[in-house]
């Protein structure tokens, strides 16, 4: 069934059609072609294909002479060769100015109803004519709102639903009177052919009625259901809205719906004109039907396999400027006819008035789209090609660093470091489509997933840690999260009871963001969901999404509370984007309260890194107290192994590379290591030779 429109957002007022590259077509195959209707300033508003005469078509079209602008009706009897106009809407009682919608009783189909509205909206305008056009009466008695939609129960005689900004209303007697029998806001509306069943598009998935719209059930889409299209008397009915929430599929009535993860093969956004949806949505004939979706402010698509690919169906439109994405024709709804089961119909934004295109199939080379899963990949790690090619392909072209076989539509592939780049042609009878291409990044070996542990005391001697968001493009989401109490678990004795974190951008010390309590964070349950949630409601975590920069994150206790904390910076998303340079100062003490820091290498080859503690040095930058003699031990996690430790770092075997790599301390009391390591998690140990106590700074460092 034909839906009538609805726009999405106010950017959808021009439902505009983008421009997707194609095989030529000949005329009016695979093409659209225009239909000799007569001129209309403002291009079409709705439009009716005869279910048993694809020949009679009815477009409304709105026109204006100087200041006056008035809405017609006109129809067509031979196929578009010539027009009259059937209907003026008149200047009361509602002042109309564009009809919204058309529809045609398909059980009489001489009877047609049209809706309209006036320049804010209102008005409540409902027509009908009971006689192919010839004349119209008013039928809106008892519908208090302008009517945006209408459909007709092919399964119950005389029984018609309005779409309201108030409801929707339900005629039993041909639209002689109307009852409110939904208050809900709706943005499509269908009737099953099989059974008179009723479902509305919602805010956030569906309403359905089993029973005449007595009650009603709403079933959760996750997203504002546009456009809504019944696949004949087959129970299996379509759910649309913006693109990136899928198109749904029911195959029993609306009561169950599977979102198809449908593939557009053409721009998903368009960038003059913002994100786009399905804003009408029609299920052609036959046994397996196609498909034909008006997509706000991207195109014409079409389906051959039941909604899973979605291909160019743009061909015989003209480029709108300045957006060289954009038609100056777009549909703003898409009709079909059974009496022509080729043929789809549209009424165009700016004229001409109505545009027919006529699909084969048979003809087509197929058009292509190719994903990887996941786009970026970690050290070692493979992702999933998937060419998606409407019509179907008989083979594929690959790339030869895919290593697949022209038999395989997609594969698993191991990218090498850095940016792998793969292409595929798909291929059938009539030629191949244009090369496809996705790109993965299989980053470097880097360190991630980076901690310390040490006392957290008051003023100069809460614990700070420092770490660099690398360069890149775009932001890279951290977790950044400090524990206390939960330690108690491990055995620390006297762990911090309620830890406060604060984080500032190092650049100008500006406040980013701040918790006490994890859970009352806004994006707590991402946080979860992460995986990165403190065990304890009194621990505290930030998650937050970076530009590359320096920044400082701030462990201390509630009310000057002290006692052991843990300060962990974590990578989320992004791992093309590095998390480098990673320090913390504390309190360095004795026993268990000495600094500790952890690290993870995710890598499949080693990585060559600094590690540094300083103490004396900080005297210079106000710290007193420093700690006079650090002394350094690197320790492997995974047995407990020490594989380095110093104290002065002017005695380790590689002081010359750690000064040749800028890592060198300023003071020669303070240690440093320079080393390469295997993929991993190791742990660092900041303690006082002697068992000297007093501020440190711990750093691990990529040394690149």
């Amino acid at each position: 069934m034909r839906q009538s429109r609805e726009r999405l957002t106010a950017s959808f007022a021009m439902i505009l059609v983008c421009l997707a590259a194609g095989h030529p077509a000949a005329a009016g195959q695979n093409s659209w072609t225009t239909l000799n209707s007569p001129g209309a300033t403002f291009g079409a508003t709705a439009i009716a294909v005869h279910p048993a005469d694809a020949n009679i078509i009815y477009a409304a079209r709105r026109y204006q002479s100087g200041s006056s602008i008035t809405a017609h009706i006109v129809r067509t009897s031979n196929g578009g060769t010539s027009w009259d106009m059937v209907f003026t809407t008149p200047s009361s009682p509602t002042s109309a100015i564009e009809v919204n919608d058309i529809v045609i009783d398909p059980m009489a189909p001489t009877t047609v109803y049209a809706s309209a509205s006036g320049t804010d909206g209102g008005g409540a305008a409902i027509y009908r004519s009971t006689n192919d056009g010839a004349s119209w009466t008013l039928k809106n008695f008892g519908v208090i709102a302008a009517a945006s939609g209408l459909a007709v129960d092919p399964a119950n005689a005389g029984t018609v639903y309005a779409r309201t900004s108030n409801g929707i209303y339900k005629s039993t007697n041909s639209g002689d009177s109307w009852a409110l029998v939904d208050s809900g806001s709706t943005y499509s509306l269908a009737i099953d052919p099989a059974n008179g069943n009723v479902i509305a598009g919602t805010a956030t998935g569906v309403r359905r009625s089993t029973n005449g719209g007595s009650s009603w059930t709403d079933v959760s889409l996750g997203l504002t259901i546009s456009a809504l299209a019944f696949q004949d008397s087959t129970g299996i009915v379509y759910a649309a809205g913006r693109l990136e929430g899928g198109v749904f599929r029911s195959v029993d009535g609306g009561a169950n719906w599977t979102n198809l993860g449908s593939r557009f093969i053409g721009p998903a956004y368009n960038t003059f004109y913002g994100p786009i949806g399905i804003a009408s949505l029609v299920v052609g004939s036959g046994p397996q039907p196609p498909l034909m979706a008006a997509v706000a402010t991207c195109g014409m698509y079409k389906s051959l396999d039941g909604g899973a690919t979605f291909s160019d169906a743009n061909a015989g439109l003209t480029v709108l400027s300045p957006d060289s994405h954009c038609y100056n024709s777009a549909a703003a709804h898409v009709a079909h006819s059974p009496a022509a089961p080729a043929d789809f119909f549209a009424d165009m934004f700016t004229p001409p008035l109505v545009s027919k295109y006529t699909l084969d199939a048979s003809v087509l080379a197929p058009e292509c789209l190719l994903s990887a899963n996941p786009t970026t990949v970690g050290q070692g790690g493979s992702t999933v090609l998937a060419a998606y090619c409407s019509p179907a392909a008989t083979s594929y072209a690959w790339s030869p660093n895919t290593g697949l076989s022209p038999s395989a539509p997609g594969g698993s592939v191991s990218p090498t470091q850095g940016t792998s780049t793969y292409t595929v042609q798909g291929v059938n009878a009539n030629g191949s489509s244009g090369v496809q291409s996705v790109t993965v990044f299989a980053p470097g070996p880097r360190p991630v997933n980076l901690s310390s542990r040490a006392q957290v005391l008051t003023g100069n001697d809460v614990m700070i840690a420092g770490f660099v968001i690398g360069a890149g493009s775009g932001n890279k989401t951290v977790a950044i999260v400090a524990t206390g109490p939960s330690l108690s678990q491990y055995g620390i004795a006297n762990p911090l009871a309620n830890p406060t974190l604060t984080l500032k951008r190092s650049a100008d010390q500006a406040v980013i963001a701040s918790n006490d309590n994890w859970q009352t964070a806004g994006n707590a349950a991402q946080l979860q969901a992460a995986g990165l949630a403190p065990s304890d409601p009194l621990e505290a975590a930030i998650l937050v999404s970076l530009p590359p920069g320096a920044y400082t994150a701030i462990v201390q206790g509630t009310s000057g509370g002290t006692g052991v904390g843990v300060v962990g910076v974590y990578e989320v998303d992004a791992p093309a984007i590095p998390l480098i340079n990673v320090s913390t100062r504390a309190r360095v003490l004795t026993g268990d309260d000495v600094l500790i820091g952890g690290f993870v290498i995710d890598a499949i080859a080693p990585l060559t890194v600094a590690v540094v503690a300083t103490g004396p040095s900080l005297a210079s930058y106000g710290i007193s107290n420093p700690l006079a003699n650090p002394r350094l031990t690197l320790v492997r996690s995974s047995d407990q192994a020490i594989i380095a430790s110093n104290d002065d770092w002017q005695t380790h075997p590689n002081a010359p590379q750690l000064q040749t790599a800028g890592f060198a301390p300023s003071n020669p009391l303070e240690a440093g290591i320079y080393i390469t390591l295997d993929p991993g998690a190791y742990t660092a140990i900041v303690s006082g030779v002697g068992g000297g106590t007093g501020a440190a700074v711990i750093g691990v460092y990529k040394v690149n």
